[in-house]
């Protein structure tokens, strides 16, 4: 289902709960912004885009979403096809209904089931809907110095794409977010986005297996070991003669030590006679 055109826009977010009024915004072509005094909602906004495109619950408890459940994102394609996603408020699992819904669709309307999570195996979830969108789907990116890689999720782009405030302001590049592990990836997937190349063509390097590591790390210590011993019995076998002598000399000490001892009792008991 990839458009001719390749990409994506947002035509309304909207929240929408039994007993409330339905609250929301409406974006046009081009650039939308979205203004106003401070505590008025607009970065609460920005995360429930970020939700309604696959980010994880919960959505930050503010008393404006008390009585709302459900949320609605209108999308249209560049060639002007429109969708609307449905998802809870508590997050899980989309609907997908085909035209713009600015009200809960009726329950007689069909609509495809999307998960949450992406998949590269499955194609019913809403990372694959929207990566077809924008016909990036079966991309590969780059996970690690060893060139393995992992099936581009929509998060990597996502990750991007929305920006908040936090990151507008601070000195550190937007593609490191303070986990290392995400650095590759998010570089991985900004080359993409300048150059259109990926890296499937990456081959991933060997590695050990657990067993072998475990095995190398028995032979090296096998191997210290037998190094240890050997050092030993070469000290113990320098010469008949020296052993001889170093066991008379320990016999000697060893007298020493017990006359030594003999002595000091012997001067302890007549102590103790002549406090008595």
């Amino acid at each position: 289902m990839t458009a001719a055109t390749p990409g994506f826009r947002l035509r309304f977010l909207g929240f929408y709960g039994p007993q409330k009024q339905p609250s929301s915004v409406t974006f046009g072509p081009g650039l939308n912004v979205i203004y106003g005094a401070s505590n008025t909602g607009k970065s609460f906004i920005v995360e429930a885009i970020d939700f309604m495109l696959g980010g994880k619950p919960p959505l930050r408890d503010i008393p404006e979403r008390v009585g709302y459940d459900l949320i609605l994102l209108g999308l249209e394609t560049l060639d002007g096809k429109p969708f609307t996603l449905w998802r809870s408020m508590d997050g899980g699992g989309f609907r997908l209904y085909d035209g713009l819904h600015q009200t809960p669709p009726a329950t007689d309307i069909s609509y495809k089931q999307l998960d949450d999570k992406h998949s590269e195996r499955n194609d019913a979830n809403l990372s694959s809907f929207l990566l077809e969108l924008c016909g990036l789907r079966g991309k590969r990116v780059r996970k690690n110095s060893r060139n393995e890689t992992n099936s581009l999720s929509f998060r990597n782009i996502a990750r991007l794409m929305i920006v908040d405030e936090t990151e507008i302001t601070q000195q550190s590049s937007p593609l490191f977010d303070g986990n290392p592990t995400a650095n590759t990836p998010n570089l991985a997937t900004f080359k993409l986005l300048l150059t259109g190349t990926d890296d499937s063509a990456l081959v991933a390097n060997n590695k050990s297996e657990p067993e072998e590591l475990s095995r190398e790390a028995q032979l090296q210590l096998l191997d210290q070991l037998l190094d240890d011993y050997r050092e030993r019995l070469r000290e113990l076998t320098k010469s008949p003669k020296e052993l001889e002598e170093q066991l008379e000399k320990i016999d000697t000490s060893l007298r020493q030590q017990a006359g030594q001892v003999n002595t000091t009792e012997a001067e302890f008991r007549g102590s103790c006679g002549e406090a008595t």
